[in-house]
């Protein structure tokens, strides 16, 4: 629901800075605004209602590109703002707001991205691993309790996850001195 609150908020205040526009060439008799704006300035308004539509657009259809255009929105918008700021100071309150999401759309977009990066890593390192069987040869080069331990355990002509196992079974060792408790024969 505030997701499409939000979306209002910044159509419909892109849509009023279409009035700077109509005021700078005298489209309509704007009475809310009592200074004269600029042709130039008027393109602004213009520029600042586009990008607040675009931004509502993306926004809704969940394209990262609505924070660009919606921080770029923003401060043009602030500065076309504050050279009418008698009859468009209120527009500064639906900038705060607008500016507010964007800096927590921002953390939680940087946040995801760095997920979805840290995943991508983690899954490229354990495809690489080796996945071939464990076999009685692989096991020659280990301490002779070693092999005893993972022959006992039933690892052989399975996936080839040594490095686990002999973790596992450090860690097991540590613990309980795992070796001299257990008939390995």
């Amino acid at each position: 629901m505030l997701k499409y609150i939000l979306a209002f908020i910044v159509f419909i205040h892109g849509l009023i800075h279409i009035l700077g526009f109509a005021k700078a060439f005298n489209y309509g008799n704007i009475n809310q605004i009592n200074r004269e704006i600029s042709k130039t300035a008027g393109i602004l308004w213009l520029l600042v209602a586009l990008l607040f539509i675009a931004t509502t657009i993306f926004y809704l259809s969940k394209k990262d590109a609505w924070l660009v255009f919606g921080i770029f929105a923003v401060i043009i918008s602030q500065i076309v703002i504050f050279t009418v700021w008698n009859d468009a100071k209120f527009g500064t309150i639906a900038n705060i707001i607008i500016l507010i999401a964007l800096i927590v759309n921002y953390g939680s977009y940087n946040f995801e991205k760095g997920y979805q990066k840290d995943v991508n890593e983690n899954l490229k390192r354990t495809n690489a691993l080796k996945t071939d069987l464990l076999t009685e040869s692989d096991l020659q080069s280990l301490p002779e309790p070693v092999q005893r331990f993972l022959k006992y355990t039933g690892v052989l002509n399975n996936i080839n996850c040594i490095y686990c196992l002999v973790q596992i079974f450090v860690v097991l060792c540590r613990r309980n001195s795992c070796l001299g408790q257990m008939k390995l024969d």
